[in-house]
C-alpha cells in the first residue's frame, strides 16, 4: 500500500501545500532581496494556480481567495512585461506570509485577510475581485500525486514511520548481538569434544599393557567413541558454520536497513532556508542597512533532526550578522567598502562531518571590548583577562547574558542569542567556532555529525556503570600518577600541561551513600573538552570505541544530570551516554558530586521521606538519590501501600508519582490532606506529565509542590524538598498508628 493511502485528503493537501509554499517563499525574493524576475513570477503563478485548485477541493476558501488575488497581481505585471513595483512587491511578500499562516493553522479566515485582499485588489483591479475565466478543478488524483524529487521517483514517508523503522533497526541490532553471544558460547562448548577424542586415544595407548581381551575391548570402544565424537564434532561445526552465515546475513540486513532509513531521513538544506532571505531583508530594512544574502551548498543533504535543530541557531546567527556585524551604508563607504554588505550561509561536507557557516563582511568583533566587558561583568579576573588569547575571548560570546551591543534593539543587546546557538549545537552533538577580524567581518562555523541517530563513542567503566563519551569531545586518554591529583576547595583537580584541570570521579558521584574513596594509585582519566574548556573524568578502565544509537531515557526517570541518553553496545550491554557540554557547564557543582544538595537538619535525627512510585527503576533511583543526600527513605509501590505505611510510621514528607495503579498520586494526596492527623504532612508530586490541568489538579488536592521529571534534575528535586521541609510543621515523631488499609488486588509492584 502506498504511504499516501494512509493519509486523509487534508493531510495530502498539507504535504503538497508545503512544497508550493516553499517554492513561493524562494521565488518571491529576487537577487539582493529585490522583486522576482519574469521566470520567477511564472513559477509563482504555476504554484499558486495548483494550490488554489487543491484548496478548493479540501474546502479552504480563505486559501483559495488569497491565492487567486496573489495570482492576479503577478499576472498584471507579467502581462505588462514589467517587474513588480516596490508597493506590489511588499503586497506579494505580505500575502505569501499570510498564506503560510493560513496553511499552518488551516483556518477558514484571518483578521488580516480582508484587509490584504482589498490591498491586492487595488494592485490588480481587473482580476482580483474574482475569477474571470473558468478554473480547472483540482482532481483527487492530481492532489494525491507527490512531487517528484530530482533524480528519480519518490514517495512520502511520515516522520513517525521513519522513527519506527530506525527503532526496528536498533532492535534488529540487539537481536544480532544476542545471537552472536550464543554463537560464541557454542564455540566454547564445542572445544571439549576435540579434547574428549584426544583423551580416549591417550587412554587406549595406556591400556596397551593389559590383557589381549581388555585391549581389544578398549580399542573397539575407542573406535566407536572416535566415530561418535567425530560425527558430533562435524555436526557441531556444520551448525556453527550455518549460524555464522546467518549472523553475517543478519548483520548485513541490519546495516542495509539502517543505511536506507538514514538516507530516507536526509533532506537538502534548502528545506531550511525558505524564511531566511526574507528575515535578512526585513531586518536590514528595519535597521536602515543594505544587505545581500547568499547561500552556498543548499543542496547538501542533512538528517532531518539536525536540520530542525539548526533552524533557531541559524536564525540567531543571521540576526546577529545583520544587527551586530553589518555596518550602516555610510560607515561602510567611509571604510572603503561597498555600501551593500554581504551575508553568506554555506554548507559542505568535511569528512564525516557537516560544516555550516554564517559569515559577513562587516565590522568584525572588537576583541578589546570583549576583554573589557568580561572583567566588568566579573566573568574573568583582570589579570587572567590580560593573558587570554583572542580565541578564548571570542568563546565568551556564547556565555549567557554576555553582550557587547552598545544599545538595546528589538533583536540585540539583551545577551540572548549566541548562548541559544551554543545550546542548540550542543544538543546536536556538535561544536561551534567563531573567528573575526576587525574591519573585515566575522565567521561562525558549526561542525555537526551527519546524523544524530548514530554517534561514535568511547566506552569506559566507572564502578559498576558502563559510560559512553562522544569522541567529538575527546581530548585524550591518560593514566596519571595519583600524586598529580590534588584536593581543593572546589573538589579534585589534575595538574596537566601547566594548568589545573577539574576532575570528576564518576564512580564516586554515583555512590548512593555519598562516600568517596581516596585515590592512592594511578588513575585512568578521560580528558574532555567543549568550547575551549576542559574537564577530566576519572574511570576505572577504558574499553573501546564503537558507533552506537543514542536513545533518550524513559521520561519516568526524570532529568538525570549530565546524561543525554543510553545506548546498547555491540556486546549487548547498556551504556549511559555522558552529556559533555552540560558536564563542562556544571563541573563546579559536579566536582562535589552529582548530588550535592544535602538534606536539611531535622529537629531530631534525619528527615524521613516516603517515596511512592510504581516503577521499580524510578523508585530505586529516587531512593538512592535521597539516601545519598542524607534522608531516611522508605518506599511504597502505590498509594494504597503508602497509606499502610503512613498508618504505622511517622514521616516528614511524601514524594509521590502522579500516575499509579490502584490509588494514584492525586487521590493519595487528597486522602492525606483530608485526614486531620496527616493534613500538615507535605506532599511533593513528581510526574512525567507536563500539563497545566495536572498542575491545577495537584494544587486543588493540596500538593505542596509539583515537579516534571523531564525538567527537574536531581539538584532541583533536592532543593524543592529542602524548601518544602523548611516551611513545614516540625516532624511528627511517634504519630499514633492508624488502622491499616486492606490491600487491594490488581496492584503492580
Amino acid at each position: 500500500m502506498d504511504e499516501l493511502d494512509d493519509l486523509s485528503t487534508l493531510e495530502v493537501f498539507r504535504l503538497e501545500a508545503e512544497e508550493h509554499l516553499r517554492n513561493l517563499r524562494r521565488d518571491a525574493l529576487g537577487p539582493e532581496g529585490g522583486a522576482p524576475d519574469g521566470a520567477a513570477m511564472a513559477r509563482m503563478m504555476r504554484d499558486l494556480h495548483t494550490l488554489k485548485g487543491a484548496a478548493r477541493l479540501v474546502g479552504l476558501a480563505a486559501v483559495q481567495r488569497l491565492t487567486h488575488a496573489l495570482e492576479s497581481v503577478l499576472e498584471t505585471a507579467a502581462r505588462g512585461q514589467r517587474a513588480l513595483t516596490p508597493h506590489e512587491h511588499e503586497g506579494v511578500l505580505e500575502a505569501v506570509d499570510l498564506l503560510g499562516e493560513l496553511l499552518a493553522r488551516e483556518e477558514a479566515e484571518s483578521p488580516r485577510l480582508e484587509t490584504l485582499l482589498l490591498t491586492l485588489a487595488g494592485l490588480a483591479p481587473a482580476r482580483a475581485a474574482g475569477p474571470s475565466e473558468p478554473q480547472e478543478p483540482a482532481t483527487p488524483d492530481a492532489l494525491s500525486t507527490p512531487m517528484e524529487a530530482p533524480g528519480g521517483s519518490s514517495a512520502r514517508v511520515s516522520v513517525e514511520r521513519l522513527d519506527r523503522m530506525m527503532g526496528l533497526a536498533g532492535e534488529l541490532h540487539i537481536v544480532h548481538l544476542r545471537l552472536l553471544r550464543v554463537y560464541r558460547q557454542l564455540q566454547a562448548a564445542g572445544k571439549p569434544l576435540g579434547q574428549l577424542d584426544s583423551d580416549w586415544r591417550q587412554a587406549a595407548a595406556l591400556g596397551a599393557d593389559g590383557t589381549e581381551l581388555a585391549r581389544s575391548r578398549l580399542e573397539s570402544l575407542v573406535r566407536a567413541n572416535a566415530r561418535a565424537s567425530g560425527f558430533l564434532r562435524k555436526e557441531f561445526e556444520s551448525d556453527l558454520d550455518a549460524l555464522d552465515d546467518t549472523l553475517g546475513q543478519l548483520e548485513r540486513l541490519h546495516q542495509d536497513l539502517e543505511e536506507q532509513v538514514m538516507q530516507a531521513r536526509m533532506l537538502p538544506l534548502d528545506y531550511l532556508l525558505d524564511p531566511f532571505p526574507r528575515l535578512v531583508r526585513d531586518l536590514a530594512l528595519e535597521l536602515g542597512k543594505q544587505v545581500s544574502f547568499r547561500t552556498e551548498g543548499a543542496e547538501t543533504r542533512v538528517d532531518r533532526d539536525v536540520l530542525e535543530g539548526l533552524r533557531q541557531a541559524l536564525m540567531h546567527l543571521l540576526q546577529n550578522a545583520v544587527d551586530h556585524g553589518v555596518e550602516p551604508p555610510e560607515e561602510r563607504l567611509q571604510a572603503g567598502k561597498p555600501a551593500r554588505a554581504e551575508v553568506v550561509l554555506s554548507a559542505r561536507y568535511l569528512g564525516d562531518r557537516l560544516v555550516v557557516e554564517v559569515k559577513d563582511d562587516g565590522r568584525g568583533v572588537a576583541i578589546e571590548e570583549i576583554r573589557r566587558q568580561a572583567v566588568a561583568r566579573g566573568l574573568v579576573a583582570a589579570e587572567r583577562a590580560v593573558r587570554m588569547a583572542p580565541a578564548e575571548l571570542l568563546g565568551l560570546l556564547f556565555r549567557r547574558g554576555f553582550s557587547t551591543a552598545p544599545r538595546l534593539t528589538g533583536v540585540s543587546g539583551r545577551g540572548v542569542g549566541l548562548d541559544v546557538v551554543k545550546s542548540a549545537v550542543d544538543h546536536l552533538h556538535g561544536d561551534i567556532e567563531v573567528t573575526s577580524q576587525e574591519g573585515a567581518g566575522t565567521r561562525f562555523a558549526i561542525r555537526l555529525p551527519l546524523s544524530v541517530a548514530v554517534t561514535r563513542v568511547l566506552l569506559a567503566k566507572a564502578g559498576s556503570v558502563l559510560w559512553a563519551f562522544a569522541v567529538d569531545h575527546l581530548d585524550r586518554l591518560l593514566t596519571t600518577p595519583h600524586t598529580h591529583i590534588k584536593d581543593g576547595p572546589g573538589g579534585k583537580a589534575l595538574a596537566l600541561d601547566g594548568e589545573s584541570v577539574r576532575l570528576v570521579m564518576l564512580a564516586d558521584q554515583l555512590a548512593p551513600t555519598g562516600l568517596t574513596r581516596t585515590v592512592a594509585y594511578d588513575q585512568n582519566v578521560v580528558l574532555l573538552s567543549d568550547g575551549g574548556a576542559r574537564v577530566g573524568v576519572a574511570v576505572d578502565r577504558f574499553i573501546e570505541e564503537e558507533d552506537v544509537i543514542v536513545k533518550k531515557l524513559d521520561a519516568r526517570l526524570g532529568k538525570v544530570p549530565c546524561v543525554m541518553g543510553a545506548a546498547v553496545t555491540r556486546s549487548g550491554d547498556v551504556a549511559l551516554v555522558l552529556d559533555v557540554p552540560e558536564l563542562v557547564r556544571r563541573m563546579d557543582e559536579l566536582s562535589d558530586g552529582l548530588v550535592s544538595e544535602p538534606a536539611p537538619a531535622a529537629a531530631s535525627g534525619r528527615y524521613r521521606v516516603l517515596v511512592v512510585e510504581d516503577s521499580r527503576t524510578t523508585r530505586e533511583v529516587n531512593r538512592r538519590l535521597l539516601s545519598g543526600a542524607g534522608y531516611d527513605v522508605t518506599t511504597a509501590s502505590d498509594g494504597l501501600e503508602a497509606l499502610d505505611k503512613l498508618a504505622t510510621g511517622a514521616f516528614d514528607l511524601v514524594l509521590s508519582d502522579l500516575t499509579m495503579p490502584g490509588l494514584d498520586g492525586l487521590a493519595l494526596t487528597r486522602r492525606i490532606k483530608s485526614d486531620p492527623r496527616l493534613a500538615d504532612l507535605p506532599v511533593v508530586i513528581l510526574s512525567f506529565k507536563d500539563r497545566d490541568e495536572d498542575l491545577k489538579r495537584a494544587e486543588l488536592v493540596g500538593a505542596d509542590a509539583y515537579l516534571v521529571k523531564e525538567q527537574a534534575d536531581h539538584r532541583e528535586i533536592l532543593q524543592t524538598l529542602a524548601r518544602v521541609l523548611s516551611r513545614a510543621t516540625p516532624a511528627r515523631r511517634g504519630l499514633p498508628g492508624l488502622p491499616a488499609r486492606p490491600r487491594e488486588r490488581g496492584r503492580h509492584d
